[in-house]
């Protein structure tokens, strides 16, 4: 796989639809609306092919546990893949689009943006975005560095 490729992009977001076990309507048309092709830089019939190989995963995760795909496929060294900052930053736009979509997050939906927020070094106010989903809104945000110095 290519780093910062279209079709390794495309894998983390579609990965972001089947996060709570399901694909709804509200989240597919969420990338709709967010031009998710265009974005990422993948045709409509490489889109497809990325949602058919991870609905394949799925079905077979399905068949074989019952835990969520985020810990079956191979999500980290996705991430890894995926250096660009600007474009991290278009694909947790992406994915919070989905598992926002449909007005509640779910476990497997948290897990994966915990993993975004855990492998990539986001600008602030996109981690307060994801921290805010994952958390609540009540969630207490402090900079890492403040962490790290002991200020607080």
């Amino acid at each position: 796989m290519t780093p910062n490729s279209p079709q390794v992009a495309g894998r983390i977001v579609a990965l972001a639809l089947f996060a709570n076990n399901e694909i709804n309507d509200a989240e597919l048309f969420a990338l709709h609306r967010a031009h998710v092709c265009d974005r990422l830089g993948l045709s409509r019939d490489h889109w497809h092919d990325v949602l058919d190989e991870l609905h394949g995963a799925f079905l077979a995760s399905r068949r074989r546990t019952r835990g969520p795909l985020t810990d079956l496929l191979p999500l980290q060294h996705w991430l890894s893949l995926i250096d660009d900052p600007t474009l991290q930053q278009q694909i947790a736009h992406l994915c919070v689009a989905v598992v926002s979509a449909d007005g509640y997050i779910e476990s497997g939906e948290a897990r994966l943006l915990q993993r975004l927020l855990a492998a990539w070094r986001l600008a602030p106010d996109d981690r307060e975005m994801l921290e805010a989903l994952v958390y609540g809104l009540d969630f207490q945000i402090r900079p890492r560095d403040d962490l790290a110095t002991g200020k607080v």
